[in-house]
């Protein structure tokens, strides 16, 4: 299989950072799902040849170190592929658990194992807003009450199924949009609280959020 190789053309045309976002995203976004089980091996060797070829160019060209360029393209390419990866695997590993488990709360004011699905799909609808509003809106302030979200959504009264389908639906739309942001705007911000954070920062926050309540409610 042959790979499209960057060219200098782009040098002194792009803005430095309209550059450096601009190839980041046709790296990651043209090697993303061409990987075959069959061929995995072979093609992560040349995924990364190339990357650090293309690499090698535009840190030339921006005079930026090449290690800098490497661990941002695989840090944004593992956060995708995660976040695809957690979709497949995490419902049918809550459809497993009885409702009776999801539904008992340790205590009366801590949350049950579903009212926890009910706080990573709030988190999906307020980082949906900072991922979509963050692209047009300058520093839009987008921050919520989880507590009281929590509360006046009944997560506690819904059927477990459905929340764990509208979970894992809204997530691959997450993951599906977050392909197609372009790379210029993930240096973009939002205002979270009294903090200014990159889209780049808030879609990789955003996985880790999802994976440290995830290990409260199952093993995987």
């Amino acid at each position: 299989m042959r790979f499209p190789r960057i060219t200098t053309a782009f040098a002194g045309i792009l803005p430095f950072s309209n550059q450096l976002f601009f190839e980041i995203r046709r790296f990651l976004f043209f090697f993303a799902g061409r990987r075959t089980e069959q061929h995995k091996c072979q093609n992560r060797v040349d995924r990364s040849f190339h990357i650090l070829y293309n690499v090698k160019i535009i840190s030339c060209a921006t005079k930026i170190n090449p290690i800098f360029f490497y661990k941002f393209i695989h840090m944004i390419s593992a956060t995708l592929e995660r976040l695809e990866y957690l979709c497949a695997i995490i419902p049918p590993l809550l459809a497993g658990i009885d409702e009776q488990i999801l539904s008992l709360k340790p205590i009366a004011n801590k949350w049950s194992r579903k009212e926890i699905i009910g706080h990573l799909i709030d988190s999906a609808a307020n980082n949906h807003q900072r991922f979509v509003r963050g692209q047009f809106e300058d520093n839009p302030s987008i921050a919520y009450d989880q507590n009281r979200w929590n509360e006046f959504n009944f997560y506690q009264q819904i059927d477990s199924q459905q929340l764990i389908t509208f979970w894992e639906i809204y997530n691959r739309q997450l993951a599906a949009l977050i392909k197609c942001i372009p790379g210029e705007n993930l240096q973009r911000t939002c205002l979270v609280g009294a903090q200014l954070l990159t889209l780049d920062f808030l879609i990789n926050d955003y996985v880790k959020h999802l994976e440290h309540h995830l290990h409260q409610i199952v093993d995987y």
